[in-house]
């Protein structure tokens, strides 16, 4: 049995309709894949900052993190929004576990720039507590925090997280976004792409915007052992039932191989 590492961006996470975590559990007892939970907060970070009267600022699209902003970025993140996706397991008759990347050392960061202050990019992952998750039929819920090596707590890119847990593990990745997937200029779903192309799209300018970290936390994960990765939408409430189906309804990334005839005999 495989690990499959789905993670859902907190733009869409409150518009996810229940049918998702029927799914997710139903992915779960066909015993076919292990599932992972990782899920984003953007949304409803900045509004419970708002609400505290903290301003968001944002640099190439990256949050500036403050010692003040982490603590409640930990409070939503781990929190609120962690907690509410394992409720909504348990209403679809599955088990699930909360936990942060800062869990039983999950997660180990370095600082990305000290000029973004409490922002990590990764640097390792342990995956012990996963594996034991998994393997007692549980489901683990992973908020997108980790730690340094010093202890200091840091936010996480969470495309990243769920890229660097997918590979620790060899793992199926999905994220799931609110788009239909990759478009090409005509605005139509790319339904396969190679990490070359998908290169060149993001050189093309054809994949903008948010859409290129995406697709770039998944061409690493695809160059560190990832055997398939894909962009799903994760607005329909067909997303998990099509990875059931085998007919995807997104953008499925992969290597390109190099031909037989070009390897060295």
């Amino acid at each position: 049995m495989s690990y499959l590492v789905i993670k859902c961006g907190g733009s869409i996470f409150e518009q996810m309709d229940p049918s998702f975590y029927t799914d997710l559990v139903k992915i779960a007892d066909t015993g076919k894949w292990k599932p992972i939970f990782v899920h984003g907060g953007g949304p409803a970070i900045t509004n419970f900052l708002s609400d505290l009267g903290i301003k968001t600022t944002f640099v190439d699209g990256i949050r500036m993190t403050s010692q003040e902003m982490i603590d409640a970025i930990e409070m939503v993140l781990s929190g609120s929004i962690n907690k509410k996706a394992v409720r909504e397991i348990a209403k679809a008759g599955g088990r699930a576990v909360g936990i942060s990347g800062t869990d039983a050392g999950l997660l180990k960061a370095v600082i990305k720039d000290e000029k973004l202050g409490l922002v990590g990019s990764m640097a390792a992952v342990d995956p012990e507590i996963i594996i034991t998750l998994c393997d007692q039929g549980i489901i683990p819920v992973v908020s997108p925090l980790g730690l340094t090596a010093d202890g200091q707590l840091c936010n996480i890119n969470g495309d990243d997280a769920a890229s660097a847990i997918a590979a620790s593990l060899s793992a199926k990745l999905c994220l799931l976004t609110d788009t239909p997937g990759i478009m090409n200029r005509e605005g139509e779903t790319v339904n396969f792409l190679t990490t070359l192309e998908a290169e060149q799209f993001i050189k093309d300018g054809i994949i903008s915007g948010g859409m290129i970290p995406k697709t770039s936390s998944i061409i690493e994960s695809l160059k560190n052992g990832v055997p398939e990765a894909m962009i799903l939408d994760g607005r329909t409430n067909e997303c998990l039932t099509s990875l059931l189906s085998g007919m995807i309804k997104g953008t499925k990334i992969y290597i390109e191989e190099e031909p037989a005839y070009a390897k060295p005999s």
